[in-house]
């Protein structure tokens, strides 16, 4: 997933996320998600499924947010993260 230890993978993805991501093994079905431009590239509120969006500022690097709870949740970003709905 990351180049880093991951305490869980509940921090990293969620349900109905849309990631990109690297085959390494066919026969296995093994995935990577390593790398800057590998990980989430869309993800809806666990809570209230909305597109969450990308804040500004370096400070949130993996936060997204919620323009409709207020939640902030972690996950594993792409730098291709998509910052509109569409």
């Amino acid at each position: 997933m990351k180049d880093r230890y991951v305490k869980d993978i509940y921090y990293e993805f969620a349900q109905f996320d849309i990631i990109k991501a690297k085959v390494i093994d066919t026969k296995l079905m093994r995935l990577s998600t390593s790398g800057s431009d590998l990980g989430v590239i869309k993800a809806y509120c666990r809570k209230c499924h909305v597109f969450l969006i990308k804040p500004s500022g370096n400070d949130k690097r993996d936060k997204l947010f919620c323009p409709v709870c207020g939640t902030y949740e972690s996950r594993k970003l792409s730098s291709d993260y998509s910052s509109s709905a569409a």
